[in-house]
């Protein structure tokens, strides 16, 4: 191998290696968030306040996570999802919910700026009744995750090149991915 070869094939190694390590573990991230990592049901999703916990992880990433997480919104795979209130009538929708809705919140939480996990009450996405104004408490359906990976998909699409300061501080003018749709945070 000459020179300008092995220096030609480290500068490719260089440049596109750090993009094919971090794409699978960005992946892996989104997994372990869908698929319930947490591993118990609590008052809150735990947040431990150290540099590995994923909140942080996703946050310390950012913005190039957003499409990952996309993607997993329409997981079909139920579990628990959101926050636990023992006094609310809606706690049946939290357990037994798609667990992509819970990429859907965190898309939300790295965009609220916020270190306070709970960014809304409930943590899940609910149908809205636009005679009533009010949200429909029943479970959303396979199709209606999807349709809601279409409204991140769409918002995605039309802000992508915003960089992620211009995203939060859209997100704290309550320029949000589900306004305007037929689902709501709960």
């Amino acid at each position: 191998m000459n020179r300008y070869t092995s220096t030609t094939l480290f500068l490719a190694c260089f440049a596109i290696c750090p993009g094919c390590r971090s794409q699978p573990n960005i992946k892996g991230l989104v997994d372990t968030l869908t698929a319930g990592g947490y591993g118990i049901v609590s008052d809150t999703i735990p947040v431990i306040d150290t540099a590995n916990t994923i909140e942080k992880r996703f946050k310390r990433i950012g913005k190039s996570t957003i499409p990952y997480l996309i993607d997993a919104i329409d997981r079909n795979e139920r579990g628990w999802v959101g926050f636990k209130e023992e006094t609310s009538s809606s706690m049946v929708l939290q357990f037994g919910n798609f667990t992509g809705i819970t990429a859907a919140y965190m898309i939300e939480y790295m965009l609220s700026d916020s270190s306070n996990y709970q960014i809304y009450p409930y943590g899940v996405i609910c149908r809205i009744n636009h005679q009533t104004g009010y949200y429909d408490l029943q479970k959303l359906t396979l199709d209606d995750v999807k349709a809601v990976k279409k409204v991140y998909q769409a918002w995605w699409e039309a802000n992508k090149n915003k960089s992620m300061e211009q995203l939060k501080s859209d997100w704290r003018q309550g320029k949000r991915a589900l306004n305007g749709s037929d689902y709501g945070w709960d």
